[in-house]
C-alpha cells in the first residue's frame, strides 16, 4: 500500500449506507494499495456491525507492505479507545511482514495503559520484531517496564515481565 491521494467515490462508498457499496469500496482500497484511507478504514470498523466488513477491513490492514502504513498504524492505534479496533490493529502489526520496532516505546505505553488482553496482544507484537528496536528505546522501555511491573495485578505483571525479558534478550544478543 502506497500514501496516495484519496478517491472521493471510494470514501463515498465507505460511508455508504449499502454494506455492498462499503465492501465494494474496501475491495477497491484492497487493489489500490493506498494507505491514505487507513483512517477511513479505522472508522468504518469501528461504526460497522457486520462481520463481514469487519473482516475485509482486517485483512487489508493485515496486507499492508508499503512502510507508510506502519506510522498510521501506529497513530491509530494511540489514539484509539475502542478495544476492537486495537485488537485488530495489534493483529495487524505481528501478522504484517512491516518493521513496527522503531516504535516500541508507543507499544510498551499501550502495555502499561490497557488491559491484559492489550498487553498479550503487545508482547506477540514485540516478540515477533524482525529487527531489534534502537538502543535508546531498549533502555528508556526497560526502564518503564521495571518501574511499572510492581503496581500490576498479578496476571498482567506476569505479561508485563514477559515483555521486559523479550526485551532485555533484545539488548543482550543486539
Amino acid at each position: 500500500m502506497e500514501n496516495k491521494k484519496v478517491s472521493k467515490k471510494i470514501i463515498e462508498g465507505l460511508k455508504a449506507e449499502e454494506s455492498k457499496k462499503q465492501i465494494e469500496a474496501i475491495d477497491d482500497i484492497r487493489k489500490d494499495g493506498n494507505v491514505a484511507y487507513l483512517p477511513y478504514l479505522a472508522d468504518l470498523y469501528v461504526t460497522s456491525n457486520s462481520a463481514e466488513i469487519k473482516d475485509k477491513i482486517s485483512a487489508v490492514f493485515q496486507d499492508i507492505k508499503h512502510t507508510d502504513g506502519v506510522q498510521t498504524i501506529v497513530s491509530l492505534l494511540k489514539s484509539t479507545g475502542n478495544e476492537d479496533l486495537r485488537s485488530m490493529l495489534l493483529t495487524a502489526c505481528w501478522s504484517s511482514s512491516l518493521d513496527f520496532s522503531k516504535y516500541l516505546i508507543d507499544f510498551v505505553d499501550i502495555a502499561l495503559e490497557c488491559d491484559y488482553l492489550v498487553t498479550f496482544e503487545v508482547v506477540t507484537v514485540v516478540e515477533n520484531f524482525e529487527n531489534i528496536p534502537p538502543a535508546n528505546d531498549l533502555e528508556q522501555a526497560i526502564g518503564r517496564l521495571r518501574g511499572a511491573v510492581g503496581s500490576q495485578h498479578s496476571s498482567k505483571r506476569e505479561l508485563l515481565l514477559d515483555l521486559l525479558h523479550a526485551l532485555e534478550d533484545f539488548r543482550n544478543n543486539g
